[in-house]
């Protein structure tokens, strides 16, 4: 039958390629390796005839075995699925040809073009995916899924391996490869809101997610790739002017979840001028905050150095919107523990970040995280500020006691340099937020924190700027209950003390009395009395 010839012709294929293979490696055990691949091409007399032609024959061989196991492994991809053994087989021996290859003479062999072709066999097969998942009528299933999902992993992991190996030559594309990743996460995003490609968005979670990361981290963590050239492709991954007004006019690219179509209409081109992939940037950027023990050092600095770019893409209303309502299905890996769950996306830009955290904390980007911390620390954008006061909440919580003290510290010396009479009767000014944010912080506070800034912005002070921190500070909620015993006792006889000495100076006249701290007294009171 037309089946069983065409079973024969398979397995007649895979042995013929594995032949080959098996000669290529067989040659490689009688080469002398002690003359380089460039002393071959220049002077082919520094060694003996004989071996000089077994070298060239072999390098000839390989060259040729590599092309056409490439030829074959596109032709195998585009078959639709029953040549998945010649897909494994010739991909599979490509890259151990190029593997035993490498250092030892060159290949005249393009190893950009092979990785291009296998971003376009992901990019094409995703497409695929989302033309015939336009308008589904019921729930794709998880065997569905897996059917399209399993073999753009296996493309995607032979990109990886490709990267890994030649760095410099993958560099060369990392366009290619970033936009890949970008319509990755884009794609997962919009399909995990949509009640009928739950499975779908689930499924690329597990197998997708990690591998397309490392299809980055393969360039941004070599040595062979230069340290300017890791910032040109963090740059223009995570590009500064995303927003430019000329986009945000643009209703074509107004950001929000795109179609399934319009991922897949984005270009190397066309990226910058469109904010059609942002959602895809901040998952991309979450998820590498979610992984930075995957990451060289240097890497980690680059990351925290566009943490302002992150809260700058978040305050677009369509963004920020997107981010509260959206949940998203995250994998956690314990030992041999795999768990899917789905969480809102606002928790796990949190969570990433809080993770990022601990681990660039003994690193050399500690110091741009801490000064993004401060930076941002009255920021004006409501969501902003919640992540950064969430993440300082986190620091304080965790922190060793005298990190937080100087912390603490700074954060006042800070609050003196806002303050100003009339301030402390305006609830927005940069005074309150201040004494607000430091008086949450307080709350996770040890005694000594809180009895430290209480001796601080009072002491023996009686001036005006000490009256006016104080009553902001008890406005905003200063955590009286948390001082000891003894001096909660003083401070409740402070204000006390005070509202009476307000009282008995109290008459008449001083209701035309043009001052700015009339009445601080009566507001400390009131203020301690709520807490």
């Amino acid at each position: 039958s037309i089946d069983s010839v065409g079973s024969e012709v398979l397995k007649a294929a895979q042995a013929v390629i594995d032949a080959v293979i098996r000669l290529c490696k067989e040659y490689y055990q009688v080469i002398n390796w002690e003359f380089s691949g460039t002393e071959l091409e220049k002077n082919e007399n520094v060694m003996e005839c004989e071996q000089a032609c077994i070298m060239n024959h072999v390098m000839n061989i390989t060259t040729v075995t590599v092309e056409k196991l490439f030829e074959l492994g596109i032709l195998a991809a585009n078959d639709g699925g029953s040549l998945v053994t010649i897909l494994n087989v010739s991909w599979k021996g490509l890259f151990n040809l190029l593997h035993l290859s490498k250092g030892k003479f060159p290949l005249k062999v393009k190893v950009a073009d092979i990785v291009v072709t296998l971003i376009s066999l992901v990019n094409g097969s995703l497409k695929c995916a989302a033309e015939s998942w336009l308008s589904p009528k019921e729930t794709i299933s998880v065997i569905e899924a897996r059917r399209i999902f399993v073999p753009i992993k296996f493309y995607l992991i032979n990109a990886v391996k490709m990267s890994s190996l030649y760095p410099c030559q993958a560099y060369t594309v990392y366009r290619h490869l970033a936009l890949c990743v970008l319509m990755i996460s884009t794609f997962k995003l919009s399909v995990s809101n949509e009640k009928l490609m739950k499975n779908v968005s689930e499924v690329m979670a597990e197998l997708l997610e990690k591998t397309s990361l490392d299809l980055l981290s393969s360039l941004l963590n070599s040595t062979d790739v230069k340290q300017e050239q890791k910032y040109e492709l963090v740059n223009w991954l995570f590009f500064d002017d995303c927003w430019s007004d000329a986009v945000k006019e643009n209703q074509v690219s107004k950001c929000r979840l795109t179609s399934l179509d319009e991922i897949f209409s984005v270009s190397c081109e066309t990226l910058p001028k469109s904010s059609v992939l942002v959602l895809g940037q901040v998952a991309t950027f979450s998820s590498f905050l979610r992984y930075p023990s995957d990451l060289e050092d240097d890497v980690k600095l680059m990351i925290a150095r566009k943490l302002d770019w992150f809260l700058n893409s978040i305050i677009d209303e369509e963004v920020y919107s997107s981010i509260l309502v959206s949940q998203i299905p995250l994998l956690y890996v314990s030992g041999k523990t795999v768990e899917l769950t789905w969480e809102p996306m606002f928790s796990a830009l949190l969570q990433a970040l809080k993770t990022f955290m601990i681990v660039v904390s003994s690193t050399s980007a500690w110091e741009e995280f801490g000064s993004f911390l401060v930076k941002n620390f009255l920021h004006p954008h409501f969501l902003c500020s919640e992540i950064i006061m969430e993440l300082w909440c986190f620091l304080v919580r965790h922190a060793e006691l005298e990190l937080v003290n100087g912390i603490i510290v700074e954060l006042c010396a800070l609050m003196k340099l806002v303050s100003s009479p009339e301030s402390v009767f305006v609830p927005d000014s940069s005074l309150r937020k201040m004494a607000k944010s430091v008086c949450l912080l307080l709350s996770f506070c040890s005694t000594s924190v809180v009895e430290c800034v209480y001796g601080s912005v009072i002491g023996d002070d009686r001036s005006q700027l000490s009256s006016v921190l104080y009553s902001a500070l008890l406005l905003e909620g200063f955590p009286l209950n948390l001082l000891s015993k003894n001096m909660r006792s003083i401070a409740k006889e402070k204000i006390i003390s005070d509202y009476f000495g307000f009282i008995d100076s109290f008459d008449d006249k001083l209701l035309t009395v043009s001052s700015s701290e009339f009445g601080l007294p009566v507001f400390a009171l009131s203020a301690s009395l709520r807490s």
